[in-house]
């Protein structure tokens, strides 16, 4: 009977002691995690607003007016076609697009040329000038009949987003 009850005494105390401890353990570790994550987003946070910063600085600092984009791309692309002999076979009118809160323009054109010189036109255009974002290129190869040489073709699409 003495045994009986010593078990009963040690559910009892399991029970009413040990398991809404061990419980509270448990449930202390995990909000001790929450708070070590919530510091760390609270300093993300003000990281990103300071790259925020700088990126709006920097944006600011290399934004080519929106009116002479065009003008400007034009100009670069004719430099360019005098230093490595490449030929602008169409440079179309650019294309708007509302999208309600920014207005993107599209300029499409395109080269002749060898491909090391038109890639490294691309180069120049995504790495060194701020006319956009180049969203398309693509390279055919085309044969004139008359002359009977082959010639590499490449169309590109730049685009420009400007906020209203």
């Amino acid at each position: 009977m003495t045994l009986l009850g010593l078990v009963l005494l040690a559910l009892l105390i399991y029970r009413l002691a040990i398991r809404p401890t061990l419980d509270l353990k448990t449930q202390l570790a995990s909000l001790e995690l929450q708070q070590i994550s919530s510091s760390k987003l609270a300093s993300n946070l003000k990281a990103l607003e300071i790259r925020e910063k700088t990126a709006d600085s920097i944006l600011s600092l290399n934004n080519i007016k929106n009116n002479s984009i065009q003008n400007n791309l034009l100009k670069f692309l004719n430099e360019v076609v005098s230093e490595n002999g490449l030929m602008i076979s169409s440079f179309t009118e650019p294309h708007r697009f509302d999208n309600g809160g920014s207005i993107t323009t599209s300029y499409p054109f395109t080269i002749k040329g060898s491909y090391a010189e038109i890639e490294e036109v691309i180069y120049r255009l995504e790495q060194e000038y701020n006319f956009g974002e180049l969203i398309h290129f693509s390279f055919q190869k085309k044969r004139d009949y008359r002359k009977r040489v082959d010639y590499l073709e490449c169309f590109v699409i730049l685009n420009n987003i400007e906020s209203e």
